[in-house]
């Protein structure tokens, strides 16, 4: 009976409309509202949606549709402004879930012969996030092997449950995402530093002080990549030598990705340059009461449900930032008091690849007989952030 109804539209339309003027069903609304070519109402009903909507794969639906809605009605607009900005909404929601959903692909490849196209079971209680658990830890040994390295073990667990929510399909929130980016080895994964920068850049979300806390945060992960005293020793290698090591920094990496990524086409290098912190202008951390207001209400697969973070998580995560301040007091001797930070921009400058309409020359003659180092990033709408999706 109900199929008949929807199949006409003329003749018991009124029917239909009382139904979703009475009971309150935003699931079917927005069908419904697309049935009658309401599509600027149907696309705010798909983004409510999306907006509250926990899994990633979901999310990228709702997404989707509610910005082709959101075109379909805008597509005979002239006003470049008026059709800009709500698909700028949608752009920044499913660049996200595209970074995610990246990361959740090379999450799991990172364990060698696991079957990425099975279903990781979970549940909000009980044994079956057992192998979640099982896996992320395997995961972050794989991947961070930086942190072990200096004990950062809070950063390690919290990193493990980011990305156990990742790999059970729990959709992150976009500081959830900055943490895994920066915290895990440099070039391990695909969605990088460049695209983290990109993510703050275009996160209407986030306020000023939080942009900014976000911005030092992942900096100052940037720069406690690298070993720097050893960096600094120039006496023991040829120049060439010397070159090659400061290219395989996170920082000479994370430079070279600002200035010919997808914000490249945006804005000039004076504009691009702003989001550019020195080891000194990266030492902010995030308050308790940040903190606090961050990780309320939220929480991670643990090995006998889904667990929230307690005070005591968040004491942890508040000690572990302050340490990587003191972390950031070397870097900061020897990458800016002794000219080394100077040294790699200069040497990333040189070769950086110049941008012109939309393509790639290279900037340094012996660069390229050295060899393009440089990735050719599809920079149209869609793959803006320069990581490869699948289809």
């Amino acid at each position: 009976m109900a199929s008949e109804i929807f199949k006409e539209p003329t003749q018991k339309q009124a029917i239909v409309d009382k139904f979703f003027s009475t009971y309150d069903y935003p699931q079917l609304a927005w069908l419904h509202m697309v049935g009658k070519g309401q599509f600027t109402a149907a696309s705010s009903a798909l983004l409510s949606l999306a907006e509250t909507e926990a899994r990633l794969g979901d999310a990228k639906f709702l997404l989707s549709v509610g910005k082709l809605c959101e075109m379909v009605d805008l597509g005979d607009t002239e006003d470049d402004q008026n059709v800009d900005e709500p698909i700028a909404v949608y752009d920044e929601l499913l660049d996200l879930v595209d970074v995610q959903q990246k990361l959740r692909q090379d999450l799991l490849e990172a364990i060698e012969g696991f079957d990425i196209t099975r279903d990781v079971p979970v549940a909000d209680v009980g044994s079956a996030n057992l192998e979640v658990v099982a896996k992320a830890s395997l995961i972050v040994e794989r991947i961070a092997s930086k942190l072990k390295a200096t004990e950062r073990k809070t950063s390690s667990m919290l990193l493990q449950k980011l990305v156990g929510n990742l790999i059970g399909d729990k959709r992150l929130t976009i500081e959830d995402t900055l943490d895994i980016i920066g915290l895990k080895d440099n070039n391990t994964l695909a969605a990088n530093y460049g695209v983290a920068l990109h993510l703050i850049y275009e996160a209407k979300s986030l306020s000023d002080v939080k942009r900014e806390l976000a911005v030092q945060t992942l900096w100052r992960r940037i720069y406690l990549n690298d070993d720097w005293e050893s960096l600094s020793d120039t006496g023991s290698y040829s120049d060439a030598q010397v070159a090659e090591r400061l290219r395989s920094t996170a920082l000479y990496t994370t430079l070279r990705d600002l200035y010919t990524g997808g914000l490249a086409t945006m804005m000039d290098e004076t504009t691009l340059s702003k989001l550019v912190r020195k080891p000194s202008e990266s030492a902010d951390t995030p308050s308790m009461e940040e903190l606090t207001g961050r990780f309320s209400n939220r929480g991670y697969y643990g090995e006998v449900g889904y667990e929230q973070y307690t005070r005591d998580d968040l004491a942890l995560i508040k000690a572990e930032l302050d340490r990587e301040q003191s972390l950031l007091e070397g870097c900061t001797r020897i990458l800016e008091e002794r000219g080394l930070w100077e040294e790699i921009s200069r040497l990333e400058e040189s070769e950086r690849p110049v941008i012109a309409q939309g393509d790639y020359s290279m900037a340094s003659a012996s660069r390229a007989e050295s060899g393009d180092r440089s990735r050719q990033l599809l920079v149209e709408r869609g793959n803006s952030l320069g990581i490869e999706m699948e289809t």
